[in-house]
């Protein structure tokens, strides 16, 4: 995560899950041709940090995901939640 370098954040490690979730159309498989009109709805990403972290640091990576380019490019065409859990 850049925001850890940029502040200087003493990130030990990071975990990302990213689930998804598609708009409902009946498909058989990838050669149907509707296939090509599913798209993705909405994105959850669940970020497990490790490291000696303050509230404030957890405040500050998670403020980084949803402000990183790929969140602000997909901001307003996809719906996104984030959560993050600090694990020691």
């Amino acid at each position: 995560m850049g925001v850890s370098r940029e502040k200087d954040i003493a990130l030990e490690g990071v975990k990302v899950r990213v689930a998804h979730q598609q708009n409902i159309l009946d498909c058989y498989g990838p050669l149907d041709p509707r296939q090509r009109n599913l798209k993705i709805t909405k994105l959850r990403r669940h970020i497990e940090v490790k490291g000696n972290l303050s509230e404030e640091d957890v405040e500050t990576l998670l403020w980084g995901a949803n402000h990183c380019p790929v969140s602000n490019s997909l901001k307003g065409a996809i719906e996104m939640t984030t959560n993050i859990k600090h694990v020691e």
